[in-house]
Parts: structure tokens; sequence; C-alpha cells
């Protein structure tokens, strides 16, 4: 069994957090996320977790997510999405981009983005800012 504990303190008590521990605040903390990925608009701002290591072959990437051990395959859409969200954008920045680079209907655009980025939320791959951006 895998043990990860990182000592805290806490007032005058320390406090021993362990790697099941972890997991289980990671999973109600996806599980929150889950319930909030449908408030995805334009103007939130998505940036790939820091946690994540991803892997660039040909025509797709593997996003690996180091805290679950899950990974995860996208396409060549998803991978340039993926290369956008290195640096936090709005989600209107990142449809305009599409937008300009493939030859696609605006509308089924959207709706495609939106998907992608709620899965990518609701598997906890991005951290999204549900401010709204300066736009």
């Amino acid at each position: 069994m895998r043990t990860l504990a990182r000592l805290y303190e806490c007032d005058r008590y320390p406090v021993r957090f362990s790697y099941e521990f972890a997991v289980a605040c990671y999973s109600l903390i996806n599980l929150a996320s889950r319930m909030f990925s449908s408030m995805i608009d334009d103007r939130c701002v998505i940036t790939a977790n820091s946690r994540n290591v991803s892997v660039d072959l040909t025509s797709e990437s593997v996003i690996l997510d180091t805290l679950s051990g899950m990974y995860f395959g996208v396409d060549r859409v998803g991978k340039r999405i993926w290369d956008l969200l290195s640096e936090p954008r709005s989600v209107r920045d990142v449809y305009e981009t599409l937008l300009r680079e493939y030859e696609v209907d605006a509308d089924r655009c959207r709706s495609d983005l939106y998907r992608f980025l709620d899965e990518l939320n609701a598997e906890g791959l991005v951290d999204v800012d549900y401010r709204t951006s300066e736009q």
C-alpha cells in the first residue's frame, strides 16, 4: 500500500494526510466540478491543469492525469485545443481561434468545443475560472 503523508501544522497539532485521503478529496472535488461543468460559457477562462503531463504524437496527444493515473487520448483538433489551453484563455478566444484555423460551421464548432471542455473539466484536466474574462 502506497502512502504519501505530509505534515501540516494546524494550530498546535500536526495533521497527516494519507494518499488515500488525498484521492478521496480529489474525487469529491472532481464530483463538484462535474456539477458545475455546465456553467462553462464564452467568458470563462480555462487553463490546462499543471499536474497533467501530455505527450504529442504525430496527429494526437496523450494526456496523463498524474493524480488519478488515468490517461486520455485526443485527436488533432483536441490536441490544438489542449495546446491553446497551456496558457489561460477565455472560451471565446479558443472558439474564435478554431473558427480561423478550421473550416467548420460556427454552431458546430461551438457545440463541439463546449462538449470537449465539459469533458476535460469533468475529468479534472483543466482549471476553470468562472469569473468573467476582461473581453
